[in-house]
């Protein structure tokens, strides 16, 4: 994907203050906090996709054995939701880790931001999902921020359209505190359609659902990453499901922060200072 440049020519009268956007992600930071969404485009090759899309079925299988089959997870109303799968394979890592999707999310949070969570999301057709319920990804706030405190990006694994389960915003809800009254949400819901490969980001605090699949065979999935400012928690302890699945990024200066392991509580003084510094420059053992 390049950057193209934005022309700035519309006539204005009266105007003394402007934004500017010369590039893609200007605009798209620009669209992000006035709409609280926006779509970046063609973000993943259709070759990553197939794998992907594959890799979900197969992770969830594993999960669903793991939690005690799918009647347990049905009724815990966690059905077709995939945990963590970054624990699973590096490949969903890299999904997340990918320098569209982080390039703009520095544009919007700076350069300390952790992943609170990730999840797969398999969109089944003719089968009820909780996620169409409206909601915010920063659940039960009631209150507004004039900085964006966390985003979740939606990759689109497969098309997202109408028909097929599209995700619905409610656009500039991140701007105001209550949900508003179902007159408001039926004239005002949007579907955010968009190829595969795409990527939907979300203000945190942007109400939005699931579409329901009303399609006979289609099933769309979608790997959703909440990124969000330090000081919030994780729903999963990534360092240490990481460290139960074999896995150790704490020599990798992103991703020591990206993933939680500078921000994770520490039990004492002298662990917190050995966790708040690269594991090459750590405070030496007591023994």
């Amino acid at each position: 994907m390049t950057a193209h440049s934005i022309s700035d020519s519309i006539p204005t009268y009266g105007v003394r203050e402007k934004t500017s956007a010369t590039c893609d992600l200007d605009l798209w930071r620009e669209m992000f906090r006035r709409d609280g969404y926006v779509v970046l485009p063609n973000v993943f090759s259709e070759a990553l996709l197939r794998d992907v899309s594959a890799l979900i079925d197969q992770v969830y299988d594993l999960q669903m054995k793991e939690a005690g089959g799918l009647d347990l997870l049905e009724s815990a109303n966690d059905s077709d939701i995939i945990r963590c799968p970054l624990a699973y394979d590096e490949r969903f890592l890299a999904l997340s880790t990918n320098d569209v999707i982080q390039s703009f999310v520095r544009q919007i949070m700076g350069e300390n931001f952790v992943l609170l969570m990730q999840n797969a999301i398999i969109n089944r057709p003719q089968k009820d999902h909780y996620q169409t319920s409206w909601h915010r990804d920063l659940n039960y706030q009631h209150w507004v921020s004039s900085r964006t405190l966390s985003l979740n990006f939606l990759i689109c694994i497969d098309r997202f359209f109408v028909e097929g389960g599209a995700t619905w915003v409610l656009p500039g809800s991140h701007l105001h505190e209550e949900f508003p009254s179902d007159s408001y949400v039926g004239s005002h819901e949007i579907p955010l359609e968009a190829p595969a490969g795409s990527v939907v980001v979300l203000d945190g605090m942007t109400f939005h659902r699931a579409g329901v699949n009303s399609t006979k065979n289609f099933v769309r999935r979608a790997v959703n990453n909440v990124v969000g400012l330090p000081f919030m928690g994780q729903q999963i302890d990534v360092p240490r499901l990481l460290n139960a699945s074999g896995l150790d990024y704490r020599n990798d200066p992103f991703l020591f922060k990206y993933l939680g392991y500078r921000w994770n509580p520490a039990p004492d003084g002298t662990e917190w200072r050995r966790g708040h510094v690269l594991p090459s420059q750590a405070v030496p053992s007591r023994e």
